[in-house]
């Protein structure tokens, strides 16, 4: 396969700069991925939380039907965001 039908074509390259590009997107982000959470009371109590790797504050998912907050507790979708730390 030439080059041209590679990067026109083939996702070798796509590939390549979205991995780029989400690398990117995680060095600029303020939160990572903590422990899961499992129990409406742990989810209450956090003030931000991660969820399909974006972090969400609490009034959203206040926000949110109650039906869907419990199946995606059950689905482990929730995890604890933890503020990373700028050592500069």
């Amino acid at each position: 396969m030439s080059e041209f039908a590679k990067s026109t074509f083939g996702r070798c390259k796509s590939c390549e700069e979205m991995n780029k590009y989400q690398a990117h997107l995680a060095s600029k982000r303020k939160f990572t991925s903590g422990d899961p959470i499992t129990t409406l009371d742990d989810l209450l109590s956090q003030e931000w939380v991660m969820t399909q790797g974006r972090t969400k504050h609490i009034k959203v998912i206040r926000n949110m039907q109650m039906e869907t907050v419990i199946r995606w507790l059950k689905a482990g979708f929730f995890c604890k965001a933890i503020r990373k730390v700028d050592v500069t």
